[in-house]
Parts: C-alpha cells; structure tokens; sequence
C-alpha cells in the first residue's frame, strides 16, 4: 500500500513481503480522533506460494511498520474482494 501526503509530495510504502500482494485497503478512523490521518488501514494478503490468505491490520501513524494485527484465514480470498466496516448501530438503522 502507499500512503500519499497530498501537503508534502511525500509518500510511504508498506511492504506485505515477498510474494504476498494485498487488495484495497479499508481506513478505519480512530475514534474521536481529530486527525485526518488517524487509523487503520484493514485489508487482505494473499501469498501465492503457500496460497493462504490474511487480513492485516496496518497502524496509519507507523505506515512501514509490520501490521499491528494478522489473523490468518481458512480459505484464500480473491483479490478484489471487497468489505465495508460499519457500527452496529449503522447496522441496525439498515434492517427492517
């Protein structure tokens, strides 16, 4: 993933490993947090050798760092595949 500073020019990368290549990353803000920048990014890791799947955690504020959360899958997920995190008060407002 990188991580555009829009103000600087600047940019950071984060490295998933040889062989591992992530999907769209998902921000999670922090809660509360007056910072544009102040989060998680969430996202999936496939490691086409082992061919198992991830869903990594990547701290915003320490974007090289390695993920701050791994939880390792059962089954690989596609790239591409795409999710939506919402509060569960989001969630009820949705049902009938």
């Amino acid at each position: 993933m990188i991580k555009y500073n829009l103000d600087t020019g600047t940019s950071e990368h984060h490295v998933y490993g040889q062989g591992r290549r992530g999907g769209e990353g998902v921000f999670v803000p922090r809660p509360d947090s007056p910072e544009e920048d102040d989060g998680w990014l969430v996202t999936y890791v496939h490691a086409a050798a082992s061919g198992t799947s991830e869903m990594v955690v990547v701290e915003t504020r320490d974007f090289r760092a390695p993920p701050i959360a791994r939880v390792l899958l059962p089954v690989r997920v596609p790239y591409g595949f795409h999710g939506t995190w919402i509060t569960s008060a989001e969630l009820a407002r949705q049902q009938p």
